[in-house]
């Protein structure tokens, strides 16, 4: 299981890498006009929806918090960067709400078997204080009849 997480966590880390030079990428063909749009912002949107989509596929195959959170924060992001241009902002509002509902959702469903708790009164082999404390008692009792070991007095001589 630990080999599979290693492995895992370096095929994130080469697509953050992959997502990082095709940001770069963007940029550059942006600010040679080649794509018609405003170089810092297309980059920035590449960034935060590559980065974030791959900590939310990695925390949610991992089971992790954190980076679940992190990766649809960054999703979020990148999606109100994409919708700055083409929408109203009320709906910008709306989608960015439902997205980190949505996140927080997957986020607490990862984490279920963490936020149960269980009770030491549910366990099988549970007993009371009042049974515990008999039980003591008991034990105190045989031990205070058993007879003291004697001691070797050293006063008379041999």
């Amino acid at each position: 299981m630990k080999n599979m997480k290693k492995r895992l966590l370096v095929g994130a880390l080469i697509l953050s890498i992959a997502v990082v030079v095709s940001a770069v990428v963007v940029m550059i063909l942006a600010m040679a006009n080649v794509l018609p749009a405003d170089p810092f912002k297309l980059c920035f949107a590449v960034l935060t929806l590559g980065i974030g989509s791959i900590f939310a596929i990695y925390g949610a195959v991992v089971k992790g918090g954190y980076e679940t959170a992190v990766g649809f924060i960054l999703l979020t992001v990148g999606v109100v960067i994409v919708l700055i241009g083409l929408v109203k902002w009320y709906l910008i509002v709306v989608i960015a709400c439902a997205l980190l509902v949505i996140g927080l959702i997957i986020l607490m469903l990862g984490k279920t078997e963490s936020l149960q708790v269980t009770t030491t009164d549910q366990e099988p082999n549970f007993k009371p204080y009042s049974e515990v404390l008999e039980e003591k008692k008991e034990q105190d009792k045989i031990k205070e009849s058993e007879p003291l070991p004697e001691l070797k007095d050293y006063s008379k001589k041999d």
